[in-house]
């Protein structure tokens, strides 16, 4: 058998608007202000409320009115009982215009509005204008506002609401108090839901409740409306399975069981996961969503340490993520949600989202084989003390391979180059390079800039020859405690930026200072060829005997060219 339509039905949001400031949930740094406002006599001419949809602006908006104009007011608590308050909560009152901002934005609407200020009220204490979606107004009818909006009759006030304060220029917010309506907490979304249950005579898990309050992000009206939805689905016994139903959802077992899967690199077990999602024919974009909030969930709960108070869940979910964290690491965690963004993204273009799906849970089974940047850093901090360490007595140092020098006893004052074996002839590998192992300087060898130099260009062979050839392009001009300076001819801009990097610079640094013992800063000039800069500190000789000349003629098989004077 049907039932009559009910013609008397309201929805939930509408049947349950508060109708009192103590009844306002989620807002009470608003609504306390507002009541301290009206018991101090402090009432402004303008109010702006902003924030996201469903949080409160206009029923804030109309308590306020009836505060302003119940027959015992102004006062903090309205009647509710008196022709004001009637009239204001059926939105019927001839004192109390709402007006839509989005479909009475233009400037003939407000000049309008202009006109009528000048009335008084019909039979209530002030004439109150309340104008949704504020931002929708144009500029000209913003500024054909301004006037009237700083100096309003005495019974006159205007209260403004919009979710994007953004748009509403500087000088309309500029004359009026602010408010920001915050989102509201699950938790707290979710106890009104069960007010509203045990109200309604319907028997309600608290686990659908607070899916269905989690479903509302932060939205009291959205939620409200979803329970109205699972309820019409339902009847009056609504569990966590009917909410999953209704709106699409993937249950917190399954989260369980992709985290298992993860932690165990169980590739068929997430491929199953995605399968299921998919024949159960949940939305694919939603699963990843959740699955976002869930992985950052855990990465609070491993991060805080006091998760109860920061992660907005109920108390049995939260003691499950807090009891799983653990067997994650931070990294780990911001790699699954980074790539869980991208398959997000991806969805977008997807020709079949069931496998965008699949290779994204695969990518999570994967995560548990990433090595944490924290053991990276601590093996690179290992490998540098083996280096540095001493050999036996009498024994050279041995480079650690990729390393480009090692330092030692000092056998000779020339290089000695080690050839690296060759690739073998099965395989059509690189040229083999050829590194040179430099012996610690003497205080004699120090002097000798030239021979200093050659040994840089020495033992940068196997360097990018750009490099190498940016390296030859240079002479050392002074050498004064620790600051190496190179001097290099004016033509060579190009050659100073490159080995100014910071990569390049530091090479340089850290070869020199392995073959002196100590830190050496170096420095790149420009200098003038005509002062001698070039030869400050160092040996006249011929260019055909310069090392530097010699072993750049040698590198790039070149020929000396005698410059004119």
């Amino acid at each position: 058998m049907t039932a009559e339509p009910n013609s008397t039905y309201q929805a939930f949001a509408r049947k349950w608007r508060p109708q009192r400031f103590e009844e306002v949930v989620g807002q009470e740094g608003t609504t306390r202000t507002l009541q301290n406002a009206i018991k101090a006599g402090r009432i402004h001419h303008a109010y702006l409320f902003t924030g996201p949809r469903g949080v409160g602006k206009t029923t804030i908006a109309r308590v306020f009115a009836k505060a302003l104009n119940c027959d015992s007011g102004p006062t903090p608590e309205p009647c509710g009982k008196c022709v004001p308050c009637r009239e204001i909560a059926a939105a019927n009152s001839p004192d109390v215009i709402e007006i839509d901002g989005a479909s009475n934005r233009g400037i003939d609407d407000i000049r309008e509005l202009r006109e009528r200020v000048r009335y008084t009220p019909t039979h209530s204490r002030f004439k109150i204008y309340y104008i949704d979606e504020v931002h929708m107004l144009t500029t000209e009818a913003f500024n054909a506002l301004l006037k009237t909006l700083e100096e309003p009759p005495p019974h006159i006030k205007f209260l403004f609401a919009t979710t994007e304060p953004h748009k509403v220029i500087a000088t309309i917010t500029s004359r009026c108090l602010r408010f920001d309506l915050r989102r509201i907490p699950s938790a707290t979304i979710a106890e009104r839901l069960r007010e509203m249950a045990e109200s309604e005579g319907i028997a309600a898990e608290p686990g659908a409740l607070a899916l269905i309050a989690r479903c509302g992000e932060g939205s009291m009206r959205d939620a409200q409306s979803i329970f109205d939805q699972v309820i019409a689905f339902a009847g009056k016994t609504v569990g966590v399975k009917d909410v999953t139903e209704i709106l699409g959802l993937v249950s917190d077992e399954v989260f369980w069981m992709l985290d298992e899967a993860v932690i165990e690199g169980n590739v068929e077990g997430a491929i199953k996961i995605a399968d299921r999602v998919v024949d159960e024919g949940r939305d694919v974009r939603r699963f990843i969503e959740e699955l976002i909030a869930h992985y950052r969930d855990l990465l609070v709960a491993l991060s805080s340490q006091d998760p109860e108070k920061v992660l907005d869940l109920p108390g049995e979910t939260v003691k499950k993520v807090v009891e799983v964290a653990p067997r994650f690491n931070r990294d780990q965690l911001l790699h699954i949600i980074e790539v869980l963004a991208a398959a997000e993204e991806q969805l977008r273009y997807a020709i079949s989202p069931q496998v965008t799906l699949e290779v994204a849970l695969i990518k999570l089974v994967r995560s548990r084989d990433r090595v944490p940047l924290e053991t990276v850093l601590e093996r690179i901090e290992e490998l540098r003390g083996q280096q540095g360490a001493p050999g036996p007595p009498g024994q050279p140092r041995q480079a650690p391979q990729g390393d480009l020098f090692s330092g030692g006893k000092k056998k000779s004052s020339a290089p000695r180059p080690i050839v690296s074996e060759p690739a073998p002839a099965s395989y059509p590998g690189p040229r083999p390079t050829t590194t040179a192992v430099l012996e610690p300087l003497s205080a004699d060898d120090v002097s000798e800039f030239g021979e200093l130099w050659g040994r840089v260009i020495e033992a940068l062979e196997g360097q990018p020859p750009s490099l190498r050839a940016s390296i030859a392009a240079g002479r050392i001009v002074s050498f004064e405690g620790d600051e190496l300076v190179i001097g290099f001819d004016e033509a060579h801009v190009y050659q100073i930026e490159q080995l100014s990097m910071r990569k390049n610079r530091h090479l340089i640094e850290d070869f020199l200072g392995r073959s002196l013992g100590r830190t050496v800063r170096v420095k790149f000039e420009k200098i003038n060829n005509s002062s001698g800069a070039d030869d400050t500190g160092a040996k006249k000789h011929r260019l055909s005997d310069d090392p530097l000349i010699k072993k750049s003629i040698e590198l790039f098989g070149g020929k000396l060219i005698q410059p004119r004077r």
